[in-house]
C-alpha cells in the first residue's frame, strides 16, 4: 500500500498533557497509515518534515497548536500545500468516552485497517457557497477525501470495515462534529442466550448431561439485565445488524483560514477578517514579488555552482 496517503501527526510548542494526549489519541485513529512513534524535537521546524515526507512517501500532515485564543488544528498537504485551519471548540479523549460507556467495545486488530470514511451534510453546504463564491467547505471535503485511502467497494469485505470515521458539518453553525466509531456485526435473527454462546461471551457449560440444547436455555432461571453500552444497532440486512460504538475521540472544529501553500502563502479564506479588492491585489504583488525573488536566488546559486566546477576542472 505504498500508493495509500500517509499522515504526520505531531503537536507544535508547549500545549499542554491534554492536547499531546489528544494527538496520540488522533494519531491512534489515522493507524495504519500513519507515523505511530515519531518523536519531535524542540528543534524540528516544518522544512524537516517536508524533507523526509517524499522519501517516506508522506502526502499530509496533521499539526496541533495552542495559542491564547484556544486549541488549533491544522491539515496541509504535503509538500506544496494547500493548508486548512481549524478552531478547536470543544474535544474528548479516548479515556473521556470510554468511561461514559457500560461496556467500552475494542475488536481485536480493529486498527490493522485504515477506518471508512463518512462526509455527512458537505455536498448541500459545497452547492450553497459555491452560489456566494466561497470554497473553503469543497477544499475542506477534498483535503479530508484525499488523507484517507480509497476502498475498492468489489475486494471489500465485512471483516475489512472494523472502525468509520465521520466528519458531519452543520450549515447553520458553521461547525464540524468528529466521531470515531467501532463497528460490529451479528445475526439479528438469534436469540440473546443464543448470541452469548456464539459470540464465545462466556464460557460453554457441560453438555453431557443434557438431551437438548432447548435445556440449557431454558435453564436460565436468573434473568440478565440488559446494559446499555452506547451502542447503536441498525438491521442491515434480513440476517445481520451492523453495531456502532464510539471510541474516541470527539471533536467540534470550525475552519477559520485557508492558505494556498504550506502553513503560509495566500489566504484563499478568513471567517475573521474580510479583505477588500485593494489589499488582495497588494498581497498578490507580495506573493509575486516573492516567487520572483526566490526564482533569482535559485539562478544565482547554480551560477555560482557551475563557476565553482569550472575552476575545479581547470585546477
Amino acid at each position: 500500500m505504498q500508493k495509500a496517503p500517509h499522515t504526520f501527526v505531531f503537536s507544535k510548542d508547549h500545549v499542554g498533557t491534554n492536547v499531546q494526549q489528544l494527538t496520540s489519541d488522533f494519531r491512534k485513529l489515522m493507524e495504519p497509515y500513519t507515523a505511530s512513534n515519531l518523536k519531535i524535537r524542540k528543534t524540528n521546524t516544518l522544512k524537516d518534515f517536508v524533507a523526509v515526507s517524499s522519501p517516506l512517501g508522506v502526502t499530509h500532515m496533521i499539526m496541533f497548536t495552542k495559542s491564547l485564543s484556544g486549541i488549533n488544528m491544522k491539515i496541509s498537504r504535503l509538500p506544496q500545500g494547500p493548508t486548512v485551519h481549524f478552531k478547536v471548540l470543544k474535544y474528548s479523549l479516548n479515556r473521556d468516552v470510554n468511561l461514559i460507556q457500560a461496556r467500552p467495545k475494542a475488536s481485536q486488530g480493529q486498527f490493522k485497517s485504515p477506518p471508512l470514511l463518512v462526509l455527512s451534510n458537505f455536498l448541500q453546504s459545497e452547492a450553497n457557497t459555491s452560489k456566494s463564491g466561497k470554497c473553503e467547505v469543497k477544499l475542506c471535503s477534498t483535503l479530508l477525501q484525499n488523507m484517507l485511502p480509497s476502498l475498492n467497494i468489489n475486494r471489500l469485505s465485512a471483516g475489512m470495515v472494523q472502525r468509520c470515521l465521520l466528519f458531519s458539518y452543520n450549515a447553520n453553525s458553521k461547525h464540524i462534529e468528529v466521531r470515531h466509531y467501532n463497528v460490529a456485526t451479528k445475526p439479528s435473527n438469534v436469540s440473546r442466550h443464543m448470541d452469548d454462546l456464539l459470540s464465545k461471551r462466556q464460557s460453554v457449560p457441560d453438555l453431557s448431561p443434557l438431551a437438548d440444547i432447548s435445556d440449557l436455555l431454558m435453564s436460565q432461571t436468573k434473568e440478565k439485565v440488559q446494559i446499555n453500552d452506547g451502542s447503536v444497532w441498525t438491521s442491515a440486512s434480513p440476517s445481520a445488524m451492523v453495531g456502532l460504538t464510539e471510541i474516541g475521540p470527539r471533536m467540534t472544529l470550525q475552519i477559520y483560514k485557508v492558505e494556498s501553500g504550506l502553513c503560509q502563502g495566500e489566504v484563499i479564506y478568513h471567517s475573521f477578517r474580510t479583505k477588500t479588492l485593494e489589499e488582495r491585489h497588494a498581497t498578490e504583488k507580495k506573493v509575486k514579488a516573492r516567487h520572483t525573488l526566490k526564482q533569482n536566488r535559485r539562478l544565482q546559486q547554480e551560477k555560482r555552482v557551475q563557476e565553482k566546477r569550472k575552476k575545479m576542472y581547470k585546477k
